[in-house]
């Protein structure tokens, strides 16, 4: 049985809140941020299908990176979020 919307919700406040208590994570966030961009190409626009598909792909295995976003994370974000 799918999650509410509710459950939903609260799973994505509970990322958000995640990113707010990773201070030291932020600023090394935020100096990879500040280096100059490499490349002038210009990325090609997903739908949200395309989207849909590679999350499906995800392996929730996998530990998440320095965003803490894990593959469940991100298979319960709702359309309008993707």
């Amino acid at each position: 049985m799918g999650k509410s919307d509710k459950e939903k919700l609260n799973n994505l406040q509970n990322i958000f809140q995640m990113f707010s208590l990773q201070d030291d994570q932020d600023q090394e966030v935020e100096q990879h941020q500040a280096l100059p961009i490499q490349s002038q190409e210009s990325l090609k626009a997903l739908t949200l299908e395309e989207i849909k598909d590679e999350t499906k792909m995800l392996n929730q295995k996998k530990a998440p990176s320095l965003d803490l976003i894990t593959a469940g994370m991100l298979k319960e974000l709702p359309n309008k979020v993707l």
